[in-house]
């Protein structure tokens, strides 16, 4: 016996496409193998606000996902229009009748769109809803505030990932080698961001302002015994 998440069927012959065989009850092997009672909650025990329903079995037993299992990831396969974003639909509205916070991810912004059609009027205060591709409204946040010490080697890489990726016909190993430093610096500064790149790169005196908050030894001396010594016609050409 099969079961899926609102569905119970059994399987027969023309459930295999290639042939396959299916052992017989009387089989005795079939009869070998140890029957299991149902581990799904009884439908007075299911709590709603602690899981997810998915749906309910051929028994009428509800099938869920505990929160807890929830936490170690959920990996969703199928075919187009087997209804992946519709299960996705599914969890997202629960948590919002639930009062729980979440997030949506979404690079083609077709599921967010339809989230926003089923959001409960009791949580409309405390939607955020970012379009980083409508361009009436665009969104400004800071890539290098507030990212703590373990972390900011990983993030100044995706960075200069990032903008390699963007700019490839610009890109050159010079110029990963100096932004690469730059990013790691303006971290270490107080409420910079990436708009005092021009600043750091450009402006001794601002330059000189903020190697005091540098913590990092290798990213202080690229500043004042590599980056010092380059001649003005370098740098230009660097930058």
């Amino acid at each position: 016996m099969a079961q899926v998440a609102g569905k119970g069927f059994k399987p027969d012959r023309s459930t295999f496409s290639r042939g396959g065989h299916i052992m017989p009850d009387t089989s005795p092997y079939a009869r070998a193998v140890q029957r299991r009672r149902s581990s799904l909650w009884p439908m007075n025990k299911f709590n709603f606000n602690e899981n997810i329903y998915l749906g309910a079995n051929f028994n009428d037993r509800p099938v869920a996902l505990e929160r807890d299992a929830r936490l170690r990831h959920l990996y969703i396969v199928g075919q187009t229009g087997t209804g992946k974003s519709t299960l996705l639909l599914n969890l997202l509205m629960q948590d919002l009748a639930n009062g729980r916070g979440c997030a949506l991810l979404d690079p083609h912004g077709e599921l967010a769109e339809a989230a926003l059609g089923f959001l409960p009027t009791h949580r409309g205060d405390h939607l955020v809803y970012l379009n980083p591709a409508d361009l009436t409204r665009p969104i400004g946040f800071n890539l290098l505030g507030d990212v703590p010490n373990d972390l900011r080697p990983l993030v100044a890489d995706n960075i200069v990932a990032a903008f390699r990726h963007v700019w490839p016909q610009f890109w050159g190993p010079r110029l990963e080698h100096i932004f690469a430093h730059s990013v790691r610096t303006l971290m270490d500064v107080p409420n910079a961001t990436l708009l005092h790149l021009p600043s750091l790169l450009q402006d001794e005196t601002y330059r000189a302002s903020v190697l005091p908050y540098v913590k990092d030894p290798v990213n202080a001396a690229f500043w004042n015994y590599e980056y010092s010594a380059y001649p003005a016609r370098f740098r230009e050409e660097a930058i």
